[in-house]
């Protein structure tokens, strides 16, 4: 289902007011969700997506407007792929748009920055993130596609 129709449907269904763009191979995403929280460094987001992601979709808080560096790029995207995320979903920025292209998971985004932060640091698994005056949870239902990000709260 689209946004537009999901959000004809469902008066609950709340719209993210983050301007995020669609860099990945796939148009629309639909599914449930696992949430991150991290700062510079990926290395929360690389420890998820190495685990079973039974296609769901990763939502990361990476930094939104103050974000410095790129927190997914392909090697990142491959990963998910191999391990059965359907996408990420990226408060932050991404890298390596022409390879994200060409892969079919979707990745959504503020924008892009080719330099990458550092690799260690922290980050949160599966807390609460708010995006703007969203606030979304694991087992959330989000839907992605070119109209914009909706969530359909489950609590």
């Amino acid at each position: 289902m689209n946004t537009s129709d999901l959000c004809d449907e469902n008066d609950s269904a709340l719209v993210l007011p983050v301007p995020l763009i669609r860099y990945g191979g796939v148009r629309l995403l639909d599914g449930r969700i696992e949430t991150a929280r991290t700062g510079d460094a990926n290395q929360v987001i690389r420890e998820v997506l190495a685990g079973p992601g039974e296609n769901r979709i990763l939502v990361v808080a990476g930094g939104g407007t103050a974000a410095r560096y790129a927190l997914v790029g392909d090697r990142l995207a491959a990963r998910a792929l191999e391990q059965g995320w359907q996408g990420i979903v990226v408060d932050g920025l991404v890298r390596d748009t022409d390879a994200l292209a060409d892969m079919p998971i979707g990745v959504w985004a503020r924008g892009t920055w080719p330099r990458r932060g550092p690799v260690d640091g922290p980050g949160e698994v599966g807390v609460p993130v708010t995006l703007e005056d969203v606030t979304l949870r694991s087992g959330d239902r989000v839907v992605c596609d070119a109209d914009g990000v909706v969530v359909m709260q489950t609590s």
